[in-house]
């Protein structure tokens, strides 16, 4: 996903050397069902939590199992999911997914990890002004 946005070539067929003559790998691949999917993305998410979950656990183990930190840690701490869903949301919508299907991943996210209601409802509020921004923008 990172990548795709990242990775670029210069476009053959740009007439002018003051055009923007960047072509992304995501425009050609953005169009694909896969981003629409809340099931890649709800992957997506449990992948990079635990690595941030276990990336923030402090242990004397070197080469203690990712299994045996998760087992440690009863709980994942609030702030760093709601970090996450912070970064996901800007992605789904660079990525056009459909907002409901944000809101949707949004209220399921909160709603399996025990986030306060009032911090899911600022959230849902924090991305109808992303929305809302990113249009009058473009």
């Amino acid at each position: 996903m990172n990548v795709a946005s990242k990775l670029h070539r210069e476009n053959p067929n740009s007439t002018s050397k003051d055009d923007k003559n960047e072509e992304y790998l995501s425009k050609y691949i953005k169009g694909y069902s896969i981003w629409k999917s809340l099931g890649f993305w709800e992957q997506n998410f449990w992948e990079r939590l635990s690595k941030k979950h276990r990336k923030s656990v402090k242990t004397s183990e070197d080469k203690i199992s990712a299994a045996a930190i998760d087992r440690k840690l009863s709980y994942v701490n609030s702030e760093l999911i709601v970090e996450l869903l912070l970064s996901f949301t800007a992605d789904m919508l660079t990525w056009d997914v459909p907002m409901e299907s944000i809101k949707k991943f949004v209220v399921l996210i909160c709603v399996r990890n025990s986030i306060a209601e009032a911090q899911r409802n600022d959230l849902l509020v924090l991305l109808s002004l992303s929305l809302s921004l990113s249009l009058s923008l473009s």
